[in-house]
């Protein structure tokens, strides 16, 4: 075992440049994760897949990069971090370039995977090389940074996609990747420096073999659900090995004194913990909006794919300026104040949203995303550099792997659950309305003989005209069914940010000690 330098660390003068390439690298692999869904009924038509079969191409690509997260850490810690993060970088670029090329369903699903298998890899190593970039002092700065990727793509994402299939070729949306990731690849190799290795650990099989069955099968359970039914077998068979194997998973890791997969230890660490609680209520209130609003503006108020993201934008751009000023307040205040703040403004425009209908203006809407944009922004970076601001160096490529696994199972749990609302609920209005626009409400009955009376003069018959009237009627309500419950989404997101906002009060800011040395840190309240 030998002394290591900074992780990351690069050439002297070029640390800007460096900063950039990781942020690209990152910004590349929560891009794909997103981008694609835009494209989707394209891929259909072409593969001529059936939507069960096409919903693979995003399902494979989300639970690859959920097997493949934990095991960064022992990767980064056993070959370095600029060699991982090169290696998952070039097969990203293999993946994409297969994936533009992909021929039919199940061959793009394939592709998909081996391009997953990178991106799930990039995001953790380029969060460590990040932190080692900057001195513990800028951990803020270098967090907020490195959150532009991790904000930014998944709402840029939609307006990019929109464009490129709307206008160009769909392909396009996985070819873009194999020039800009070649130059990527090219200044990673520049400009960071090599990197003398840790330990030479051995591999942990029992610890993947279990993460990865516990982890798959989890998010597959909660992918799954909502379409499925959550007491369908098959969805009770997964949860049942997802719970298995993630029990037997944390005895092994913690039966473990060294070379642990996951060092699941840091989590006795009450800063971490806590953080860690918190940023998963931010993912929630972050994927509860950015997956549904589009549905509703699609759905009901008729945008475009294209108009939907140009909608989405503002907020992306918001959240991007808010990462780096929000890593610097940090630096200068710590994480409480900041992340207060950001959930505040998360938790009133997430209400403000739950009360929109079909008649809610463009520009509304627009306003209200663009805040919470900012709020989201201020409350990301700041929770994450919060977790892992006393992990000690040797250990910051678990914690990465740690908060990353974290994020993802927090943002297919979120989406999970919220679709399951969406889906009761819709359904529960549905009834409620059906029932009121019953031929004993004159309101109704006044609406169908009107309808009827249109219809008849449009050429059809009586019996014809009465079908097509409560057709119509049916219509509105299933519109109005759905309007109440998105709706009934946000409000419980609103709820959801509301706990993130009680936990945040018990946040312990971390702030550098004078008199030590540069690396350690003392809390206080």
């Amino acid at each position: 075992m030998v002394a290591t330098p900074e992780v990351g660390s690069a050439a002297k003068g070029s640390i800007v440049l460096a900063v950039l390439a990781v942020t690209l690298a990152a910004f590349m692999a929560v891009l794909d994760a997103s981008i694609v869904n835009i494209a989707i009924p394209k891929m259909m038509a072409v593969f001529a897949s059936s939507a069960g079969e096409i919903q693979w191409v995003l399902t494979a690509y989300m639970l690859t990069m959920g097997v493949i997260t934990p095991v960064t850490g022992y990767l980064s810690e056993r070959f370095g971090s600029k060699s991982v993060l090169l290696l998952s970088l070039l097969i990203f670029i293999v993946g994409s370039a297969l994936c533009g090329a992909a021929w039919s369903t199940w061959s793009m699903v394939f592709f998909r995977i081996i391009q997953a298998i990178g991106g799930g890899m990039m995001m953790p190593v380029a969060m460590t090389i990040m932190l080692g970039l900057f001195p513990p002092q800028k951990r803020g700065l270098a967090m907020g940074i490195t959150g532009i990727a991790i904000m930014f793509a998944p709402a840029v994402g939609p307006t990019l996609s929109g464009y490129i299939t709307e206008y160009l070729n769909w392909r396009l949306i996985f070819y873009i990747n194999v020039p800009v990731g070649i130059v990527d690849l090219i200044l990673l190799t520049v400009l960071l420096q090599n990197q003398v290795l840790h330990k030479r650990k051995s591999f942990d099989f029992a610890g993947f073999v279990l993460s990865s069955a516990g982890f798959g099968a989890l998010l597959y359970a909660l992918s799954e659900g909502p379409s499925k039914g959550w007491a369908s077998p098959e969805i009770l068979f997964w949860l049942i090995i997802a719970v298995v194997a993630l029990a037997f998973f944390i005895w092994v890791e913690l039966s473990r004194k060294t070379e642990a997969m996951l060092d699941i230890r840091i989590f006795a660490d009450t800063t971490f913990t806590l953080s860690s609680i918190i940023m998963s209520v931010a993912t929630i209130a972050l994927f509860g909006v950015i997956f549904f609003i589009p549905l509703f503006l699609q759905n009901l108020q008729g945008l475009s794919a294209m108009q939907t993201g140009l909608l989405m934008l503002p907020s992306a751009l918001a959240s991007g300026v808010m990462m780096p000023v929000s890593g610097m307040l940090y630096d200068k205040i710590g994480a409480k104040i900041n992340v207060i703040v950001g959930l505040v403004i998360i938790s009133i425009t997430t209400y403000l949203l739950a009360q929109i209908d079909t008649q809610t203006s463009y520009q509304n809407l627009l306003w209200l995303m663009t805040i919470r944009g900012f709020g989201l922004g201020m409350t990301m970076m700041p929770i994450t550099t919060a977790a892992i601001a006393h992990v000690t160096p040797d250990k910051m490529p678990q914690a990465n792997a740690l908060i990353n696994t974290i994020r993802n199972v927090a943002g297919s749990i979120g989406i999970a659950i919220l679709t399951s609302v969406l889906q009761l609920r819709q359904a529960f209005h549905a009834g409620v309305l059906t029932a009121s626009a019953s031929t004993y409400n004159v309101s109704t009955v006044e609406t169908f003989h009107n309808l009827t009376g249109l219809f008849m003069q449009r050429g059809l018959s009586q019996l014809q005209a009465q079908a097509a009237a409560l057709g119509q009627i049916m219509a509105q309500v299933q519109i109005a069914a759905f309007v109440q419950s998105t709706d009934d989404v946000l409000l419980v997101t609103t709820g959801i940010t509301l706990f993130g906002l009680l936990l945040s009060l018990f946040i312990r800011n971390v702030k550098k000690t004078r008199a030590s040395n540069s690396d350690s840190v003392q809390l206080f309240d």
